[in-house]
Order: structure tokens, then sequence, then C-alpha cells
């Protein structure tokens, strides 16, 4: 959903943003996009979001949305007009290829951990600039009260706000399903996307 106008996307990431330190020691966040392929399995998730982190945490390293933050910002009330004027161009369709590239806000999802800085999962909305669809949260892992009496058993939170606009009902409660579903049974991530739907629209 981008300016009340439902688009078909062309491709599929996320994003989501890490802690780092600076050469000071002062903490830092940066915010990475990760792109997925129909090939990928979790085995290669896995691998593109440990490169990635790994790239950006570098003390030196700032990636290209760390470069263009640091400009709007460098210079008082710049990132007033430099924003501004992306969103205006974001409404009317015209944000160039670059920004869209840069800008952690369009994307497929975004997902936030905040079980690492020990906070509790909180739902997250979703941002009218970009193309965010979907908003996951995981928050600081709580007493499972399920557990049996007597039995110490934590589980981790999580939170789905989704864009009720994108979708009906139907098609979001088979999202539900399939994601219990691969919750349930993690094995079945191993085997790439694209051979998945092709065998389920094998047997249909």
């Amino acid at each position: 959903m981008m300016n009340r106008r439902i688009y078909k996307r062309n491709h599929f990431c996320f994003s989501f943003v890490i802690l780092k330190t600076r050469a000071d020691g002062t903490p830092d966040e940066t915010s990475l996009k990760v792109y997925l392929e129909p090939e990928d399995t979790v085995f290669t998730v896995t691998e593109k979001i440990r490169s990635t982190i790994e790239k950006n945490q570098n003390v030196r390293h700032n990636n290209d949305t760390d470069r263009f933050a640091k400009f709007a910002f460098g210079v008082p009330g710049l990132a007033r007009t430099v924003f501004g004027l992306a969103g205006f161009l974001d409404r009317h369709d015209l944000l160039p290829r670059s920004i869209i590239e840069l800008s952690p806000f369009h994307t497929s999802l975004f997902v936030t951990n905040l079980a690492s800085i020990n906070t509790p999962c909180i739902f997250h909305h979703c941002y009218e600039f970009g193309t965010t669809s979907v908003f996951v949260c995981m928050g600081r892992p709580v007493p499972d009260p399920l557990a049996p009496e007597g039995v110490r058993k934590k589980i981790m939170p999580m939170s789905v706000v989704m864009d009720e606009r994108i979708a009906t009902g139907i098609e979001y409660s088979r999202f539900f399903a399939e994601l219990f579903r691969n919750l349930k049974h993690p094995e079945s991530l191993e085997e790439p996307f694209n051979s998945v739907l092709a065998e389920k629209a094998a047997v249909k």
C-alpha cells in the first residue's frame, strides 16, 4: 500500500535495526535492509543476515543510509527540508530509486527485536512514509503461562501489525496459519520457498 493505492511488489525485502558502537565507545543505531529470493532457504537467509550485520557493525563503516542521514542532519534545518521533500515526492510517485534503496521504510516487512535491549513487546505502528505493510516485534522473554506448575519456562512474545488495506481477512488468516505451521515445523524452512509453492500447487 502506498498513497492509498495497492501495488504488486516485484521483490521481497525486510528491514531491521542493529546497535553498533562508535569509535568513541558510544552506542549507535543503523538500519539495514536484506533482499530475499524465491530460491532462499532458512540457511541462505541466515547467512544474508549474518553477513549484513557483520559488515555494518564495523565502527568505521557507515552504510549508504548512515551517510545520507549524516548529510541530512549535518546542516541545521536541512533534515526537515530533505524529508519534507522526500515525503512530497513519495506521495506523487516521483521518489528516485536511489532514495528508495536507502530508505528502510520502503520495505515489505520491518522487524524489531526489543528483547535485545530488554524491553517488553509492543505493537509497533506501520509508517505512512514508504511501503512497510507489516511490522513484527519481538519482546523481552516472559514466563510461560501454560507451563506446568513448578516448571520455570519462558517464551518470547511476538506482535504483528499489518496494514488491513492490502489483503482480505481470509488471506491474513492463511498467512498466520502458514506462520504457525513453520514455527511448529521449522524443518520445512530448509526447502527453497519456490519449491514449497510448486509442491502445494501440484497438490491442488
